[in-house]
C-alpha cells in the first residue's frame, strides 16, 4: 500500500502523538498572537467601512425599518470584495442583488451604493 502508513495502528500512534495536550497548546500558542492581530485588522477594518456605508445610505432616504438590512447588503459586498475582482466580482454582486431585491430592497439603492463605497458600475 503506497503512503506513508501502512496500517491501522500506525495512524493510531501518529494521532496519538499530533493530538498530545502539549503539542496542541504548543501549536495554538505559536499562532495565536499573529491570529488575534490579523482579526483585530479585519475588525478595525470592517468598523471603518461600516461608517462609510452609514454615511452612505443616510441621504437615501431608505425606512428605517430596512436601514439594517442595507447595511448587511453592504457589509456581504466588502466581504466578496476582500475576497474576489474583476468579472467574479461582479457575477457576486449581481447575484447578491438578486439576493436582496428579493428581499424587498430598492436595486437603484443597492447600485448607488456599489458605486459609492466600491466604485463598482454594477
Amino acid at each position: 500500500m503506497p503512503g506513508r502508513f501502512h496500517d491501522n495502528a500506525d495512524r493510531d500512534f501518529a494521532y496519538r502523538i499530533k493530538t498530545t495536550p502539549e503539542r496542541v497548546k504548543q501549536t495554538s500558542e505559536a499562532i495565536r498572537e499573529r491570529s488575534v492581530q490579523r482579526h483585530f485588522d479585519k475588525q478595525t477594518a470592517l468598523a471603518a467601512f461600516e461608517i462609510q456605508a452609514k454615511k452612505a445610505i443616510d441621504p437615501t432616504g431608505v425606512p428605517s425599518t430596512l436601514y439594517v438590512s442595507y447595511l448587511n447588503y453592504c457589509r456581504e459586498i466588502w466581504k466578496k470584495s476582500n475576497t474576489y475582482g474583476g468579472a467574479v466580482l461582479e457575477n457576486e454582486i449581481e447575484a447578491i442583488i438578486a439576493k436582496w431585491k428579493v428581499r424587498q430592497l430598492d436595486e437603484a439603492v443597492l447600485r448607488k451604493l456599489n458605486m459609492e463605497l466600491f466604485s463598482i458600475r454594477s
